[in-house]
């Protein structure tokens, strides 16, 4: 088992840990993905944190790290 699936498991028990894997991991990229359409970098950060908000509140409907990912770029 790797170390995101590992922290897949702690964010979908509700552990905080998870999900604060994932957020230092991803919230670059997320936020980079975001500034390419919103074209401000404010905007971006507060967009990619709603999104991480939103994957902590609906965390059990995740299967999988690839449907996080799903789930995050739907949010971004």
């Amino acid at each position: 088992m790797n170390i995101e699936n590992i922290n897949l498991i702690k964010l979908k028990n509700g552990n905080e840990a998870g999900l604060s894997y994932f957020y230092r991991r991803f919230f670059p990229w997320y936020t980079f993905r975001a500034f390419r359409y919103m074209r401000d970098d404010l905007d971006a950060q507060c967009a990619v944190q709603e999104a991480f908000l939103r994957l902590w509140l609906n965390r059990a409907q995740v299967d999988s790290v690839e449907s996080m990912h799903e789930f995050l770029k739907r949010q971004v």
